[in-house]
């Protein structure tokens, strides 16, 4: 029973340098908090077919999915707009191009990409346009 008991303490002892070195390395890996990003609108227009003074007709918000694309051409992040149309994420500084999904590919509403630059520290504004077809 001696050598049993040794055993099962070698294996507590081995079981705890095990979880002190994964919680170790998962630290390690955390990187700075990105300070920085993209807080935007998704808007849906024109909603009349005759744009008048004296009767606007504004663009409405939208709910859609709007990729962030890096210059290389990779999806970095996917930004999904509320239903009032306003999204919000953290993002690392850069030159980037959001891509509207449109809901119903290859038909109305289509999405017009905008190009933003997202500054250290600095949160980006941007509006992304579905565009209706009305005309």
């Amino acid at each position: 029973m001696g050598a049993a008991r040794v055993q099962a303490n070698v294996k507590r002892v081995m079981i705890s340098l095990l979880l002190l070195g994964l919680a170790a390395c998962g630290h390690a890996g955390a990187g700075p908090a990105v300070d920085s990003g993209i807080r935007g609108k998704v808007v849906l227009g024109p909603q009349c077919p005759v744009l008048e003074p004296a009767n606007p007709c504004p663009d409405r918000p939208f709910q859609a999915d709007v990729q962030v694309v890096d210059t290389a051409g990779h999806v970095v992040a996917t930004a999904h707009s509320g239903t009032d149309g306003r999204f919000s994420l953290r993002i690392a500084p850069g030159s980037y191009v959001l891509k509207p999904l449109s809901p119903t590919p290859g038909t109305f509403p289509f999405g017009k990409d905008v190009a933003v630059t997202v500054r250290p520290h600095q949160v980006t504004r941007a509006t992304v346009t579905f565009d209706t077809g009305i005309r």
